[in-house]
C-alpha cells in the first residue's frame, strides 16, 4: 500500500486512537498529515509546457539536450531540473537501450585467460561479441565470431531478439568451417554464460575465457571491428529492414576479409593472414608425416622455432619429441647457406643500375685492381683507380 493510500486512512475525529497512534500503526510520518501540497507556480508551468513542446518536436532529446535547447525559446533551466520535470510529466527520450552485455545473476563467470598470453597463430584464440544495428523502426542485434590473431570474421548472425540461439548458431558454423579454437573469449553477457553456449564449448574441449567487468579492452579487437563496420557501412545507409541490413553487412564483411588491408597484419587482408599460416601448418604436417612414414618415428626431432612445426607435431602426437634451440639445428641451417648467398647476390644484382650491371659483368676483364695481388703504395692505388674510372666512363659513354 502506498503512503498516500495509508494517509487517507487517518481519521482525525476518532477519539479512541490519537493521531500519533494512528500514524505509528500505519507507519507514516505524523507531519505528513498536516502538509498541504503546493502546486506549481506559473513560471514552472510555462517551463513544463515548453519542455513538452520541445520533446514533441524532438522526441530523441534527453534532459541534457532539452536544457541546452531551452535558451533559444527564452527559458533557462538546469539539466537536473529538466530531468525532474520530465519525470513528473512521464517523458523519456526515444533512444537505443539494448544492454547487450547484461549478465545473468545465477550464471557462472569464467576467468580471463588471455592476460600476458602470446597469440600469433590462427585458431589459437577466438573472440565474440554482440552489437546493435540501427534500422528505421528500431534496431537489430549482430553477433560475430572472430579469429584473434588474424582478425578474420569467421561467422556472424543477425537477430531481432537477444536470446542465445543466434550466438550458438554462429559458433557452430565457425567450428564446422574452420575447426575448433583452443580458447574462446567473450564478455559476461547472459548469452555467453548460458547453458547452450557453455555446453557447445565444453563439448569440444574449448577453454572458456571472459572479460573482466567493465573491461572493454579485454576484447578490444572485436570492439574495433564494430566501429569499422558502422562507420564504413551501416551509417552510410538508411537501413529500413533486416533484409537490407543483412545484405549490407554481408557485403562489408566479405570486403573486410578478402580485400581490406589491415595495418596490424602488415598490410595483408585477414583472409591472407589466416590461410597463409594455415597452409604453412598443413605443409609442415604433410612433410613430417611423409618423412616419418619413410624413415619411422624418431626419438627426437630437431626443428626451427617456426610455430607451424609445433602445431604439426601436436597434431601427430609428437609434441614432446620436438627440440628447438639456437645451436641445435645448425646442420640444417648451414645446408641452406649456399642457396641464401646466391639469392642475396641475385637480389643485389637486380637492384643495380644499368651502368653498374654492365661494369659488374665485365669486371673480371677490365678490373685493373686484379692485375696485382696487392697495392703496395698509395700512388699505385691512385693510378689503378684513375685508369679504372677512365675506362668505366668510356664504357658508359659508348
Amino acid at each position: 500500500m502506498s503512503p498516500s493510500e495509508r494517509r487517507e486512512m487517518i481519521r482525525k475525529d476518532n477519539t479512541d486512537l490519537s493521531l500519533t497512534r494512528q500514524c505509528k500503526l500505519l507507519k507514516i510520518s505524523r507531519s505528513s498529515i498536516y502538509y498541504t501540497p503546493v502546486g506549481f507556480d506559473q513560471a514552472t508551468i510555462d517551463l513544463m509546457h515548453e519542455i513538452d513542446r520541445i520533446f514533441t518536436k524532438y522526441p530523441f532529446f534527453g534532459s541534457r539536450q532539452i536544457a541546452a535547447y531551452l535558451p533559444q525559446s527564452g527559458f533557462s533551466a538546469g539539466r537536473h531540473r529538466v530531468r525532474r520535470l520530465m519525470g513528473i510529466m512521464g517523458l523519456q527520450a526515444i533512444c537505443k537501450g539494448p544492454n547487450t552485455s547484461k549478465k545473468h545473476p545465477q550464471h557462472k563467470i569464467w576467468p580471463y585467460l588471455l592476460r600476458k598470453l602470446s597469440i600469433t597463430r590462427p585458431n589459437h584464440v577466438w573472440c565474440s561479441d554482440i552489437t546493435y544495428i540501427p534500422v528505421k523502426n528500431g534496431f537489430l542485434y549482430l553477433v560475430a565470431i572472430m579469429d584473434w590473431a588474424t582478425r578474420k570474421v569467421l561467422s556472424w548472425r543477425l537477430s531481432n531478439t537477444l536470446d542465445a540461439s543466434f550466438c550458438v548458431e554462429a559458433l557452430d558454423e565457425a567450428i564446422a568451417k574452420y575447426g575448433k579454437p583452443e580458447i574462446m573469449n567473450t564478455d559476461q553477457g547472459s548469452q555467453y554464460t548460458g547453458a547452450d553456449w557453455i555446453k557447445t564449448l565444453t563439448k569440444d574441449d574449448i577453454k572458456i575465457s571472459m572479460d573482466g567487468r567493465g573491461r572493454y579492452l579485454d576484447n578490444i579487437f572485436i570492439e574495433r571491428l564494430w566501429r569499422s563496420l558502422k562507420q564504413e557501412a551501416v551509417y552510410l545507409h538508411e537501413i529500413t529492414d533486416g533484409f537490407q541490413a543483412k545484405r549490407i553487412i554481408d557485403d562489408w564483411i566479405a570486403f573486410y576479409n578478402s580485400e581490406r588491408p589491415h595495418t596490424a597484419l602488415d598490410k595483408r587482408t585477414p583472409d591472407a593472414a589466416y590461410f597463409e599460416q594455415s597452409e604453412t601448418r598443413k605443409a609442415a604436417l604433410k612433410f613430417l608425416r611423409k618423412r616419418m612414414k619413410l624413415h619411422g618415428n624418431p626419438n627426437s626431432l630437431v626443428t626451427g622455432r617456426l610455430r607451424s612445426y609445433g602445431a604439426a607435431m601436436k597434431v601427430i602426437g609428437s609434441a614432446d619429441k620436438q627440440e628447438t634451440g639456437r645451436l641445435f639445428n645448425n646442420r640444417a641451417e648451414n645446408s641452406h647457406q649456399p642457396f641464401r648467398r646466391r639469392e642475396r647476390a641475385m637480389i643485389r644484382f637486380r637492384r643495380m643500375r644499368t651502368l653498374q650491371k654492365f661494369v659488374s659483368v665485365h669486371s673480371s676483364v677490365h678490373n685493373h685492381f686484379n692485375q696485382e695481388r696487392q697495392l703496395y703504395s698509395r700512388e699505385n692505388f691512385k693510378l689503378k683507380r684513375a685508369a679504372a674510372l677512365a675506362e668505366w666512363r668510356q664504357l658508359g659513354m659508348a
